[in-house]
């Protein structure tokens, strides 16, 4: 009878945490380290790194996501007006020269 007690405790689970140290400062420097050996070698990852920072370099200019933004709204705006500028002016020429004709040629025939 000793597979089957009433009175038998049960233990707790228990987990067993380890408490470790972290120190972001380090693992940054360490991951930068592991960058630069990378762009120095003369492997086909070097090289890919180098050019991934020097298009990353290139495409600092010091202005916000908002100016760039902006800018690049501005410019559409301009074509988007210019487009329909264009088009204006080709209808008008169209109805001026070809439509007087379409129509004078239309009237012989009533």
């Amino acid at each position: 009878m000793a597979l089957f007690s009433f009175f038998k405790k049960y233990k707790h689970q228990q987990y067993g945490y380890i408490p470790r140290y972290y120190n972001p400062d380090k693992e940054a420097r360490e991951r930068e380290l592991q960058e630069l050996r990378i762009k120095h070698s003369n492997s086909s990852e070097g090289t890919k790194a180098r050019i991934q920072d020097g298009f990353k370099r290139r495409g600092r200019t010091g202005q916000t996501d908002a100016d760039v933004r902006r800018r690049m709204l501005r410019r559409s705006n301009t074509i988007l007006l210019a487009v329909i500028v264009v088009l204006a002016i080709l209808s008008w020429a169209f109805i001026e020269f070809y439509l007087p004709g379409i129509l004078q040629s239309l009237e012989r025939f009533d």
